[in-house]
């Protein structure tokens, strides 16, 4: 069978391709099974209660959130500093706090959610 140099060209591309795509998902699937053994990461109970300040010196965040409750605004900003400065424990201790002081701050649960 005599092909067209057009015709082997389609077929180069078309092998090249699936070369591709096979490699892709040999590699992908090495991967999930490299991060099946990994759990998330929880933090102990005791690091959680423990009492939590407002710091200074840690970043100048502030996004306004629906409280009305001045600490919990203040606990909330904290843990977004925290959370840009990768500090992710304190980070998750402060969005906690400010939930102590107002447990309808949505904001602070999704503040824990990136944490």
């Amino acid at each position: 069978m005599i092909w067209s140099p057009r015709r082997r060209s389609k077929l180069a591309a078309m092998a090249g391709a699936a070369t591709l795509c096979f490699a892709g998902a040999i590699g992908a699937s090495a991967q999930e099974e490299e991060h099946a053994s990994h759990e998330a990461a929880s933090v102990p109970r005791e690091i959680l209660d423990r009492p939590v300040t407002l710091r200074t010196g840690i970043g100048t965040v502030h996004e306004k959130v629906s409280t009305n409750s001045p600490e919990a605004q203040a606990f909330y900003d904290q843990g977004l500093a925290y959370l840009h400065s990768f500090v992710w424990i304190e980070a998750i201790r402060s969005f906690h706090q400010a939930l102590r002081n107002d447990a309808n701050l949505g904001m602070a649960y999704l503040g824990l959610a990136d944490a």
